[in-house]
């Protein structure tokens, strides 16, 4: 009975080790696919630039306004229009971005990206990182949107509008993702819309600060 209790010890310590090693592989297995990095497909392009005269340096956007008036402080901070500045990260740092100011009047101001690439990619997000202070929501609105038909006029295209999970009201940057796969096989234009209306000019005191903007996907 001992030596049988023994080889029968043996099996099962066998068996366990057998088990434990088919069980690691796949653990790790598992763990390379699911920490295998997105690619970036496109960035915003500020961190290498900084607030120049007559030139508002948004890197890979384009500043656009339909309403409103842009005016460049003595301090090269602009007003009424999106540029580049330095603001908070996530991390509380400071880095370069860009910040759109309203200055108590009403304004319609775009933010509008490079074309980005969609059509040899899979499951490509949208991640940004912003805050935004002063002002209230129904006077003071940033709205991202999309299109795949970008006509070079922001008023002729058609954009969707993608929904995220506000950040105002914070003094540092806040991380947000929207999900694209719904553009995959596409060309498409990405926009930051800041708009400020109002009876009460007082009330468009909005500040928004954008940090970071890229788009990932994996490779096909």
């Amino acid at each position: 009975m001992k030596i049988v209790q023994k080889k029968i010890k043996q099996r099962v310590v066998l068996i366990l080790l057998l088990s434990s090693f088919i069980g690691l592989g796949s653990v790790s297995t598992y763990a390379k696919d699911k920490n295998k990095k997105r690619t970036v497909l496109f960035e915003d392009g500020w961190q290498r630039l900084k607030p120049v005269k007559d030139k508002k340096n948004t890197g890979n956007f384009k500043s656009l306004s339909l309403l409103g008036k842009s005016v460049q402080r003595s301090n090269l901070k602009w007003t009424g229009a999106w540029c580049n500045w330095t603001l908070n990260g996530t991390d509380g740092i400071r880095k370069r971005g860009v910040v759109m100011i309203a200055n108590k009047q009403e304004n319609d101001d775009w933010l509008i990206s490079n074309k980005i690439d969609l059509r040899d990619c899979k499951k490509p997000v949208l991640d940004f990182e912003g805050y935004s202070k002063y002002g209230n929501l129904n006077d003071n609105q940033l709205t991202v949107l999309i299109t795949v038909n970008y006509t070079g006029s922001i008023e002729s295209t058609e954009w969707d509008e993608l929904d995220f999970e506000s950040f105002h009201k914070f003094k540092y940057s806040r991380a947000r993702r929207i999900d694209l796969k719904k553009y995959v096989g596409e060309n498409v234009v990405i926009a930051f819309r800041s708009k400020h209306t109002s009876k009460l000019l007082k009330r468009l005191a909005r500040v928004t600060c954008l940090s970071k903007v890229e788009v990932k996907a994996f490779k096909k």
